[in-house]
Order: structure tokens, then sequence, then C-alpha cells
């Protein structure tokens, strides 16, 4: 059972009331949501700005754990994780959110090279994730967003 913190409750708050200002709730999305998951604060709040900026609906998490409550709570369009992370890393994430939302695309993006173990446990499970490596100029990675987004959809 996982025990909520009040940390965690208030990140859950200010993600919903993001997707709300943004519009991304209900059927009629205007924007791409995404979820985007560093451990490093810094990179997660700089990633979502940035994102937001290039139109996107996104909201930064700090864990894996928090995520995945996040995900399953607002159905993210995308979620963009690190691969190194403590207690959940984001390839198990990644597989996480893929089985509870299919349809949710997943771009990994990580700056350590001891990442090919994951990716490859993964790939032996049937999991296969794109991944871009940081630090990444913002237009490439709305690029590969935009392109993990349309393969995701059903055509």
């Amino acid at each position: 059972m996982l025990v909520i913190g009040p940390e965690e409750v208030s990140t859950t708050r200010a993600f919903m009331n993001r997707v709300a200002d943004c519009g991304c709730e209900g059927s009629l999305r205007k924007q791409v949501s995404i979820l985007v998951v560093d451990d490093n604060k810094v990179i997660a709040d700089t990633t979502s700005a940035i994102l937001n900026r290039f139109g996107f609906c996104a909201t930064a998490a700090y864990d894996g754990v928090t995520a995945l409550r996040l995900a399953a709570e607002s159905s993210p369009d995308i979620l963009l994780t690190d691969i190194v992370m403590p207690i959940v890393n984001g390839v198990d994430l990644a597989i996480s959110v893929r089985k509870m939302l299919p349809e949710t695309a997943v771009l990994l993006f990580s700056s350590q090279a001891a990442t090919e173990d994951l990716l490859e446990d993964a790939r032996r499970e049937g999991y296969l994730f794109d991944i871009v490596n940081k630090p990444i100029q913002p237009e490439e990675l709305v690029y590969h967003l935009n392109r993990v987004h349309r393969n995701s959809r059903p055509h």
C-alpha cells in the first residue's frame, strides 16, 4: 500500500490544477499533456516550463512513485521520464504506465550511459522505448515528443 505524504498530495493537486488550467481535462483536449519525470527537480521543472512555452500542457513529477499515481489520475498523452532514478527507475515506470495506459506515448531521456541494462531488460519483456540523450535542445525534444505522440495514436 502506498502512503501519500503531504508533499505528494500537494504535487497531485498542483498537477491536476495545471491540467485544468491548460484545458487538458475531458475529451476535448486542445493541448497535448505531458508528464515530465526527473529526480532532479531543476531539470523536471525547467523541462516542463520549456514544453509549456512550446504549447504543451506539461507538469513535473520528481519520482517514479508519484509519477505513476499522477499518470493513473490524469492519463497524460506522453510520459517523458529520466531513466536513472531511485526506488522506481524510468524504465520500470514506463512499463507500468504502458500496461496501465497503452495509449500514452513514452519517451525516455537520460544523461547516463549506464541505462543499457535497464533498456535490455525492457526489450526482453517486449517493451521498446524511444530514448534521447540529455542535454537536448528544446526544438529537438519537441520534435521527438511530436514523433512519439503521432506514432502512439491509432491510425
